[in-house]
């Protein structure tokens, strides 16, 4: 499987080394990136592969978010015949080059870590919490049951696992889970940004994380901090503002396509509108403009300007941050 180890025919032959247990996990580890209605109705890992073709998130050359599925899915017998290793993937997730978010890798792996015992102890917990109803307290058969029970309830979401902490911490004394929660924690707190709403741009101070952009960047931009515009706050509660970027700071916008924070905005709706409030979508906005690597060739003037240079001179690695504010008083569902 060399030249295009993700090839439809490849795909298929992949499919059918996966059974039942195995595209449950695939479809639990896909709900960030794929619509919940049609993850729903999807029975084989082969309707999974052609939805993560239609949304470019698998490619005949390109299986990056694929494979960071398998690797938490311990196909590792998968992975090498697709010509990859183990270790390149995990090393590619301990450097936060995420594919899978921090958020469904740790569900899915809590889910793996709890045995026979544990579930049915936490089952009778969210019964008694929740007041769940029979029907509901059938749904939960195994761990990856009852993560998507709690998520698609609204019992837990990315910016809350506090009732999951309590399970697992305290209802089943599991200290050695805490690890999970700890990486994840770790990875939510880096909001990373791109600090040039100054006068005089210090290259140090900028974020330089590591991969690469290919499409052009709009980049000829002058900086005067005095034109930086003050954000519009209302005078009443109940607002919602999304910026593309930090007060103070500038969005990037490639020539080709457009906004970033617009494409990136319009992709969260899409996917999360049927089961998500729109701050937890705007938090997954965050997540995914952050997430874009952008190779920039730049020059820094004494005036604080930044233009286009030549491909052979200085290129510069950034990744920008956009910035939800919010003063709701209850959620808000679109």
């Amino acid at each position: 499987m060399a030249d295009q180890p993700f090839s439809r025919k490849n795909l298929v032959e992949i499919g059918e080394e996966l059974g039942k247990v195995d595209v449950e996990s695939l479809k639990f580890l896909c709900k960030d990136v794929l619509p919940r209605r049609s993850i729903q109705k999807m029975d084989r890992a082969t309707q999974i592969f052609i939805s993560l073709l239609e949304k470019g998130k698998l490619k005949p050359d390109d299986g990056d978010f694929l494979l960071q599925c398998l690797y938490y899915m311990k196909k590792h017998n998968i992975i090498k015949k697709l010509g990859y290793r183990c270790e390149d993937i995990e090393k590619n997730i301990k450097e936060k080059k995420y594919k899978v978010t921090p958020y469904r890798a740790m569900l899915f792996e809590l889910s793996e870590d709890l045995d026979t015992d544990e579930i049915e102890t936490i089952k009778f917990s969210i019964k008694e919490k929740y007041s769940m109803k029979k029907n509901q307290m059938d749904r939960l058969r195994s761990g990856l049951n009852i993560m998507d029970t709690l998520e698609t309830d609204g019992h837990i979401d990315e910016t809350n696992v506090k009732d999951l902490e309590n399970f697992i911490l305290q209802v089943l004394g599991r200290d050695d889970l805490k690890k999970y929660f700890d990486e994840y924690f770790a990875s939510s707190s880096q909001a990373p940004r791109v600090p040039i709403g100054h006068t005089n741009v210090d290259v140090s101070m900028l974020t330089v994380p590591s991969g690469t952009q290919q499409d052009s960047v709009e980049t000829d931009i002058k900086i005067d901090e005095s034109q930086t515009p003050t954000p519009p706050i209302p005078g009443e509660p109940d607002f919602l503002l999304g910026f593309a970027c930090v007060p103070g700071y500038v969005s990037y916008r490639r020539r080709s396509t457009g906004s970033i924070y617009i494409e990136k905005l319009t992709n969260a709706i899409d996917r999360f509108a049927d089961r998500c409030d729109l701050s937890t979508i705007l938090l997954q906005v965050n997540h995914d403009v952050s997430d874009e690597k952008l190779e920039i060739p730049v020059e820094i003037s004494a005036q604080g300007s930044i233009a286009g240079q030549q491909p052979s001179q200085q290129v510069n690695r950034f990744i920008a941050c956009s910035a939800p504010l919010n003063a709701l008083r209850r959620q808000l569902f679109l």
